[in-house]
């Protein structure tokens, strides 16, 4: 779990390691849309980076996952806590 601390109008990334054969990342709960919302995803390098835009005030968890096709069970997860002031 990785904690995140923020002000509301901020942009802050989220980064997972790059896919692997047959494998996707992707988000794995639904998180807090009055808090924070996605606005981009990349592939840089050997990351995947997920944007989002401090939109609210309050706390809020995102977990991405990696999974294989469209699966459900996850293989890996990535927790982050992320309060927005």
């Amino acid at each position: 779990m990785t904690t995140l601390k923020t002000t509301r109008g901020s942009y802050f990334s989220v980064t997972v390691p790059v896919r692997r054969g047959g494998y996707v990342w992707r988000v794995a709960r639904a998180y807090n849309s009055k808090v924070v919302g996605q606005v981009a995803e990349a592939d840089v390098a050997q990351t995947i980076v997920l944007v989002f835009k401090a939109t609210g005030r309050g706390h809020t968890s995102i977990v991405v996952a990696e999974t294989k096709g469209e699966t459900a069970k996850a293989y890996r997860a990535v927790r982050y806590d992320v309060t927005v002031s």
